[in-house]
């Protein structure tokens, strides 16, 4: 099958500089990609890469790499985690369904399987195993369907910009609900099957947790830290922020009761009242991002498993380094939140290596240390690819 061609928007480059004391970050634009008055630049580009201690068996990482060289849209991390919660990595598997059953790492089925590759028991080879079932065959091919499927996750998305799925979700997150439920649930979401839920919830967090410690982060700017450098690079100062853009409405404050437990948006779990107030203002301020709130988190003190936090990216994939774009649109939502931390009941903040707290204010942003919980030099330890907010 043809690839359809993607048109690739140039997004305006926007930065607002501190109005009021608390704010000490800014992010510097540089569309051209280049490093700006002696600034560090990130060496290579983000992978998505399989870290070398991720629980994937060793017999599965071949298949992985197949199909990621046969769909290169799709990360390493992406595909292991669908081939985890698909097929736990056995490539004989089978699983009956209404459509008369699926196969395989991917668990593809019998109509889907005759249009990229031949009948369930095409047996090319001749070795007396359906095709199917042959991991390296299964890997190629799935992988296949699952491209010709993302550029359709991505028509729809371009025909539907205003729909939850593609505000809400990224494009391979929409793919995960396109795979598991069909492509007609992303006009339902966030109204999907609580198993497509929880598939979508696994494969976020192994997503998260199985990504490989990457390349430095990019160099970011700060006026509050100048000795907190991003690994491997100094750190940049903004040379006249301030002038190229403004910051969306000041949000309605929350006037409710804290506490309590209701359905979190993003997930199958509960979260706070305070919590899903800030989701609803933050996500009509800046509606083109992605949110991760409620997660189980064993063995972690962290405020996701008490519906106290949420995750934000800026259509980048958990595990990458976002591009300049996105992360000054990360150090716009950073500002908003910080001036309009009390109305949201905001307590900190988590975004490219440096933490701020209202607790805090007066000493802006701080070098993030990982809070013996994080590898702050990665990716997502570090939290380059997301923002972390966290509630009170």
């Amino acid at each position: 099958m043809l690839k359809k061609t993607l048109l690739a928007l140039a997004a305006g480059l926007v930065l607002l500089a501190p109005t009021i004391g608390l704010l000490a970050v800014a992010a510097l634009m540089n569309p051209a990609g280049q490093s700006a008055g002696g600034c560090a630049e990130p060496p290579g580009s983000p992978s998505g890469d399989l870290a070398d201690d991720a629980p994937v068996p060793d017999a599965a990482r071949p298949w992985i790499a197949i199909a990621t060289q046969a769909c290169a849209d799709l990360p390493e991390t992406w595909v292991a985690a669908v081939m985890a919660q698909e097929s736990s990595f056995r490539p004989d598997v089978f699983a009956m369904d209404v459509n008369g059953g699926t196969w395989g790492l991917f668990q593809i089925n019998q109509h889907i399987w005759r249009t990229v590759y031949g009948d369930w028991d095409t047996d090319r080879n001749g070795n007396g195993i359906w095709d199917i079932r042959e991991p390296e065959t299964h890997a190629e091919y799935g992988a296949r369907y699952l491209c010709d499927l993302l550029d359709d996750v991505r028509a729809t998305r371009a025909a539907h910009p205003d729909w939850p799925s593609t505000v809400e979700l990224t494009e391979l997150e929409a793919l995960v609900i396109a795979h598991n439920a069909g492509p007609g649930r992303l006009s339902t979401y966030p109204d999907i099957p609580a198993v497509t839920r929880e598939y979508l919830d696994n494969v976020r967090e192994r997503m998260r947790e199985w990504a490989t410690p990457a390349a430095p982060a990019p160099t970011r700017a700060t006026s509050a830290t100048p000795e907190a450098s991003p690994p491997g690079g100094e750190v940049c100062k903004p040379d006249a922020p301030g002038s190229v853009g403004e910051l969306p409405p000041p949000p309605a404050p929350f006037a409710g009761v804290p506490g309590g437990f209701i359905p979190d948006p993003t997930s199958s779990g509960l979260i706070t009242r305070q919590l899903l107030h800030l989701i609803a203002e933050t996500r009509r301020a800046f509606p083109e991002t992605g949110w991760a709130c409620w997660s189980p988190r064993p063995g972690t003190s962290s405020e996701h498993p008490v519906g106290r936090a949420c995750d934000v990216t800026f259509g980048n994939q958990i595990g990458t380094f976002p591009t300049d774009v996105q992360v000054a649109e990360g150090w716009l939502m950073a500002t908003w939140l910080q001036q309009h931390a009390a109305a949201l009941r905001v307590e900190y903040l988590i975004w490219q290596g440096l933490i701020w707290s209202l607790a805090r204010d007066d000493e802006g942003w701080r070098p993030y240390d990982g809070g013996g919980m994080h590898d702050p030099n990665s990716p997502t330890g570090g939290h380059y690819d997301h923002l972390h907010i966290t509630v009170f």
